[in-house]
């Protein structure tokens, strides 16, 4: 699942702080915000383009991405901010942190071991008294108290920087469709805004809300449930994707023996499962393999197109 992932990459970044900006995945990153500008690499030393064009100097031993306008980038290993004219506006006091990035108007900070949320003036909303935290979505943002970066307990601040939520639950995502998967003892559900348990902590993992489906697992079978947490599609795969396109992509067995097909929202089993390895649909179209031959098919689960045998 993406947040799982997400939680083992904080983890390993921790270790490589201070290294080069490659920890970022790429040279060269595709930013949100107007006019597009990417990061480039210069005698180890980056800055950003436009258009191929030059706009920041390469002078920066790391750069992140331009969100919401402001970019998090470092000399001597700490870090701060710039904006699109290449002016420091919130001074390189940091150290790096995964989550380091506008969202609704506030970042996520980190010195040492010690985490909180500025706004794009530098201001503290709250002090760096937590021992983690997450991004702000829709309103709201975790944050953590006790034990280390995947350890403590986990509740919400608002923009105000007040906690609305108890730091009570050992592992909490970001709001989604107005829900948050939390977990407790290796027990998952999801919490409203007023923290009001909603669908109980019953599951063995649960994901975010999307199109109000969610993801969860259950005597290792994964499903959909509905935001009243009812079942939508049973719970009896070995994995599932959100639908996309309006068909989902389900797995059952594992390893070898995994085979890979698509459900529509009746549970219907519309493209059988008889791939090796197989990608959600988009653009009318999936990717899909058999015995190592790669096709693109159809939502009837024609071939349209032959890549490689």
């Amino acid at each position: 699942m993406n947040k799982i992932l997400l939680a083992i990459m904080i983890s390993l970044s921790l270790a490589l702080i201070g290294c080069d900006v490659a920890k970022k995945a790429n040279d060269t990153v595709k930013t949100t915000s107007e006019p597009t500008l990417e990061s480039f690499k210069e005698n180890n030393k980056y800055g950003y383009k436009a258009n191929g064009k030059i706009v920041i100097p390469a002078q920066y031993d790391g750069a992140d991405e331009f969100r919401e306008g402001l970019a998090f980038v470092s000399k001597n290993e700490k870090w701060g901010f710039i904006n699109q004219q290449g002016e420091v506006v919130i001074p390189l006091q940091y150290d790096w942190y995964i989550l380091s990035f506008f969202e609704e108007g506030f970042a996520l900070v980190r010195k040492g071991d010690k985490y909180g949320f500025i706004n794009k003036q530098g201001k503290e909303i709250t002090s760096l008294q937590y021992n983690g935290g997450g991004v702000f979505s829709e309103g709201l943002a975790s944050v953590q108290k006790g034990g280390d970066i995947l350890g403590g307990k986990n509740g919400f601040i608002n923009k105000q920087g007040k906690i609305v939520i108890p730091c009570q639950y050992d592992t909490a995502f970001d709001f989604s469709e107005g829900l948050v998967a939390v977990a407790k003892n290796n027990k998952w559900g999801f919490i409203d805004k007023q923290g009001k348990v909603i669908i109980p902590l019953k599951y063995e993992m649960a994901d975010d809300f999307k199109d109000g489906l969610a993801i969860v697992e259950k005597n290792n079978k994964w499903g959909l449930i509905d935001k009243q947490g009812k079942v939508a599609i049973p719970i009896q795969y070995d994995d599932i994707n959100y639908f996309s396109e309006g068909l989902a992509l389900v797995r059952k067995g594992e390893g070898e023996n995994g085979k890979y097909g698509y459900i529509n929202k009746q549970n219907k089993l519309v493209i059988p499962m008889k791939y090796d390895k197989a990608r959600d649909f988009e653009g009318g179209s999936a990717y899909v393999e058999i015995d190592y031959e790669g096709y693109y098919i159809n939502k009837k689960g024609k071939i349209i197109e032959k890549l490689f045998e």
